[in-house]
């Protein structure tokens, strides 16, 4: 069975975020994690692209 892809949370500053996006509240827990990861939504879909 497949499986739907969660909604992605947009950070606070996001251009792009519209009023019906999920939008993240504080970035404190990315500021102090070990390591972050960002990828990007192409073409209506959740993408991760690596170099």
């Amino acid at each position: 069975m497949l499986k739907k892809y969660g909604r992605t949370f947009h950070l606070p500053q996001s251009p792009g975020a519209t009023s019906d996006d999920k939008i993240m509240s504080s970035v404190d827990e990315l500021s102090s994690a070990d390591e972050v990861v960002f990828t990007e939504k192409m073409d209506g879909e959740n993408t991760t692209i690596h170099s």
